[in-house]
Protein backbone atom coordinates (compact mmCIF):
# COMPACT_ATOMS: atom_id res chain seq x y z
CA UNK A 1 0.00 0.00 0.00
CA UNK A 2 2.36 2.71 0.74
CA UNK A 3 4.80 1.80 -2.41
CA UNK A 4 1.62 1.91 -4.49
CA UNK A 5 1.10 5.62 -2.90
CA UNK A 6 4.50 6.70 -3.35
CA UNK A 7 4.41 5.98 -6.80
CA UNK A 8 1.12 8.00 -7.40
CA UNK A 9 2.64 11.03 -5.39
CA UNK A 10 5.50 10.42 -8.22
CA UNK A 11 3.62 10.65 -10.81
CA UNK A 12 1.14 13.38 -9.41
CA UNK A 13 3.21 16.08 -7.75
CA UNK A 14 6.03 18.22 -9.54
CA UNK A 15 9.29 16.37 -9.37
CA UNK A 16 11.08 19.71 -8.89
CA UNK A 17 9.82 21.01 -5.76
CA UNK A 18 11.08 17.68 -4.50
CA UNK A 19 14.99 19.07 -4.84
CA UNK A 20 14.09 22.58 -3.31
CA UNK A 21 14.69 23.17 0.06
CA UNK A 22 13.46 26.91 0.56
CA UNK A 23 10.32 27.34 2.81
CA UNK A 24 8.01 28.33 -0.01
CA UNK A 25 8.90 25.38 -1.92
CA UNK A 26 8.55 23.04 0.95
CA UNK A 27 5.01 24.72 1.47
CA UNK A 28 3.78 24.15 -2.39
CA UNK A 29 5.16 20.35 -2.21
CA UNK A 30 3.27 20.16 1.08
CA UNK A 31 -0.12 21.21 -0.87
CA UNK A 32 0.36 19.56 -4.14
CA UNK A 33 1.04 16.12 -2.09
CA UNK A 34 -2.28 17.00 -0.52
CA UNK A 35 -4.22 17.77 -3.70
CA UNK A 36 -2.58 14.58 -4.94
CA UNK A 37 -4.02 12.43 -2.36
CA UNK A 38 -7.48 14.08 -2.34
CA UNK A 39 -7.20 13.30 -6.10
CA UNK A 40 -6.83 9.58 -5.02
CA UNK A 41 -9.86 9.49 -2.72
CA UNK A 42 -12.29 11.05 -5.22
CA UNK A 43 -10.73 8.59 -7.53
CA UNK A 44 -11.44 5.60 -5.37
CA UNK A 45 -15.35 7.16 -4.38
CA UNK A 46 -15.88 7.51 -8.17
CA UNK A 47 -15.28 3.97 -9.00
CA UNK A 48 -17.32 2.05 -6.25
CA UNK A 49 -20.08 4.73 -6.74
CA UNK A 50 -19.91 3.75 -10.51
CA UNK A 51 -21.83 0.79 -11.00
CA UNK A 52 -25.08 1.29 -8.35
CA UNK A 53 -25.13 5.37 -10.44
CA UNK A 54 -25.04 3.19 -13.95
CA UNK A 55 -28.01 1.11 -12.96
CA UNK A 56 -29.89 3.62 -11.78
CA UNK A 57 -29.56 6.12 -14.32
CA UNK A 58 -27.04 5.26 -17.03
CA UNK A 59 -27.66 9.47 -18.21
CA UNK A 60 -27.13 10.95 -15.09
CA UNK A 61 -24.28 8.06 -15.07
CA UNK A 62 -22.22 9.33 -18.16
CA UNK A 63 -22.81 13.28 -17.39
CA UNK A 64 -21.08 12.88 -14.34
CA UNK A 65 -18.30 10.73 -15.23
CA UNK A 66 -17.57 13.59 -18.18
CA UNK A 67 -17.72 16.28 -15.97
CA UNK A 68 -15.71 14.20 -12.80
CA UNK A 69 -12.93 13.38 -15.51
CA UNK A 70 -12.96 16.94 -16.86
CA UNK A 71 -11.91 18.18 -12.76
CA UNK A 72 -9.74 14.57 -12.49
CA UNK A 73 -7.51 15.37 -15.27
CA UNK A 74 -7.04 19.42 -15.24
CA UNK A 75 -6.12 19.41 -11.42
CA UNK A 76 -3.98 16.54 -11.81
CA UNK A 77 -2.35 18.34 -15.23
CA UNK A 78 -1.98 21.50 -12.91
CA UNK A 79 -0.57 19.90 -10.11
CA UNK A 80 1.95 18.18 -11.89
CA UNK A 81 3.35 21.04 -13.58
CA UNK A 82 3.54 22.72 -10.13
CA UNK A 83 0.93 25.23 -10.31
CA UNK A 84 -0.34 23.78 -7.05
CA UNK A 85 -3.03 27.27 -6.28
CA UNK A 86 -4.51 26.63 -9.81
CA UNK A 87 -5.16 22.90 -9.28
CA UNK A 88 -6.49 23.23 -5.68
CA UNK A 89 -8.83 26.52 -6.98
CA UNK A 90 -9.96 23.49 -9.17
CA UNK A 91 -10.22 20.76 -7.26
CA UNK A 92 -12.12 22.91 -4.70
CA UNK A 93 -14.14 24.26 -7.53
CA UNK A 94 -15.23 20.43 -8.02
CA UNK A 95 -15.62 19.52 -4.86
CA UNK A 96 -18.09 22.17 -4.10
CA UNK A 97 -19.85 21.50 -7.48
CA UNK A 98 -20.29 17.87 -6.41
CA UNK A 99 -21.62 18.61 -3.53
CA UNK A 100 -24.37 21.49 -4.89
CA UNK A 101 -25.38 19.55 -8.04
CA UNK A 102 -27.97 17.12 -6.14
CA UNK A 103 -29.49 20.60 -4.39
CA UNK A 104 -30.22 22.34 -8.44
CA UNK A 105 -33.59 20.56 -8.57
CA UNK A 106 -35.10 21.47 -5.75
CA UNK A 107 -34.79 19.59 -2.21
CA UNK A 108 -37.67 17.75 0.05
CA UNK A 109 -37.58 17.48 3.71
CA UNK A 110 -34.98 14.40 3.53
CA UNK A 111 -32.65 16.22 1.27
CA UNK A 112 -32.50 19.21 3.14
CA UNK A 113 -30.07 18.12 5.92
CA UNK A 114 -27.22 17.17 2.94
CA UNK A 115 -26.46 21.08 2.50
CA UNK A 116 -23.93 20.48 5.75
CA UNK A 117 -22.42 18.34 3.09
CA UNK A 118 -21.10 21.84 2.11
CA UNK A 119 -18.58 21.87 4.63
CA UNK A 120 -16.79 19.24 2.87
CA UNK A 121 -15.25 22.00 0.00
CA UNK A 122 -14.71 24.64 3.35
CA UNK A 123 -11.93 22.12 4.32
CA UNK A 124 -10.93 20.82 0.89
CA UNK A 125 -10.10 24.80 0.33
CA UNK A 126 -8.65 25.22 3.99
CA UNK A 127 -5.83 21.87 3.10
CA UNK A 128 -5.45 22.74 -0.34
CA UNK A 129 -5.36 26.93 -0.88
CA UNK A 130 -3.77 29.66 1.34
CA UNK A 131 -6.22 28.96 4.77
CA UNK A 132 -7.38 32.64 4.25
CA UNK A 133 -9.27 31.16 1.40
CA UNK A 134 -11.66 29.24 3.75
CA UNK A 135 -13.77 32.67 4.23
CA UNK A 136 -14.09 32.66 0.31
CA UNK A 137 -15.27 29.31 0.33
CA UNK A 138 -17.97 30.26 3.16
CA UNK A 139 -19.23 32.70 1.32
CA UNK A 140 -19.50 31.08 -1.72
CA UNK A 141 -21.66 27.89 0.54
CA UNK A 142 -23.61 30.51 2.33
CA UNK A 143 -25.30 31.80 -1.45
CA UNK A 144 -25.12 28.11 -2.15
CA UNK A 145 -27.44 28.03 0.80
CA UNK A 146 -29.62 30.54 0.00
CA UNK A 147 -30.37 30.04 -3.82
CA UNK A 148 -31.06 26.38 -2.52
CA UNK A 149 -33.55 27.04 0.24
CA UNK A 150 -35.11 29.85 -2.29
CA UNK A 151 -35.56 27.76 -5.09
CA UNK A 152 -38.63 27.72 -6.66
CA UNK A 153 -38.08 23.85 -7.52
CA UNK A 154 -37.86 23.01 -3.63
CA UNK A 155 -40.42 20.35 -2.08
CA UNK A 156 -44.25 22.38 -1.13
CA UNK A 157 -43.24 21.54 2.15
CA UNK A 158 -39.69 23.20 2.25
CA UNK A 159 -41.32 26.22 0.15
CA UNK A 160 -43.84 26.33 2.85
CA UNK A 161 -41.18 26.25 6.06
CA UNK A 162 -39.09 28.44 4.16
CA UNK A 163 -41.92 31.00 3.67
CA UNK A 164 -43.27 30.67 7.59
CA UNK A 165 -40.06 31.62 9.03
CA UNK A 166 -37.17 32.18 6.80
CA UNK A 167 -34.98 32.64 9.88
CA UNK A 168 -35.58 29.21 11.59
CA UNK A 169 -34.34 27.91 8.18
CA UNK A 170 -31.28 29.66 7.83
CA UNK A 171 -29.82 29.77 10.98
CA UNK A 172 -28.88 26.35 11.61
CA UNK A 173 -27.34 25.89 8.05
CA UNK A 174 -25.37 29.53 8.25
CA UNK A 175 -24.51 28.74 11.71
CA UNK A 176 -22.79 25.55 11.23
CA UNK A 177 -20.80 26.76 8.10
CA UNK A 178 -19.36 29.54 10.17
CA UNK A 179 -18.47 27.56 13.14
CA UNK A 180 -16.68 25.00 10.94
CA UNK A 181 -14.99 27.63 9.42
CA UNK A 182 -13.07 29.01 12.21
CA UNK A 183 -12.46 25.96 13.77
CA UNK A 184 -11.26 24.43 10.28
CA UNK A 185 -9.17 28.11 9.91
CA UNK A 186 -7.54 27.67 13.66
CA UNK A 187 -7.07 24.14 13.50
CA UNK A 188 -5.07 24.46 10.02
CA UNK A 189 -3.15 27.55 11.03
CA UNK A 190 -1.76 26.35 14.15
CA UNK A 191 -0.62 22.51 12.05
CA UNK A 192 1.06 25.16 9.69
CA UNK A 193 2.51 26.96 12.15
CA UNK A 194 4.27 23.94 13.88
CA UNK A 195 5.25 22.73 10.44
CA UNK A 196 7.11 25.82 9.50
CA UNK A 197 8.63 26.13 12.75
CA UNK A 198 10.35 22.61 12.30
CA UNK A 199 11.56 23.40 8.98
CA UNK A 200 13.01 26.76 10.58
CA UNK A 201 15.27 24.24 13.10
CA UNK A 202 15.92 21.87 10.48
CA UNK A 203 17.40 24.53 8.57
CA UNK A 204 19.21 26.18 11.21
CA UNK A 205 20.57 22.67 12.02
CA UNK A 206 22.22 22.12 8.47
CA UNK A 207 24.62 24.79 8.64
CA UNK A 208 25.74 22.85 12.56
CA UNK A 209 25.56 19.01 11.08
CA UNK A 210 27.99 20.72 8.08
CA UNK A 211 30.37 22.16 10.42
Amino acid sequence: MKRWLSWWDAYTTPTALRNERTPASRDRLRRALLISHILLLYLCLIVLSSPFTFFLDPGLWLSNSGVAASIFLSTLFFNRRGYTTFAGIICVVGTTFAVATPFLSGIDITTLPLLGQLVIPLVVACVVLPPEAVFVQLGVNLICISLTLLSPLNDPAIRAYVSHDMYVAFIPQVTLQINMTVIVYIIVRILLQTVRRADQAEERALPTAGG
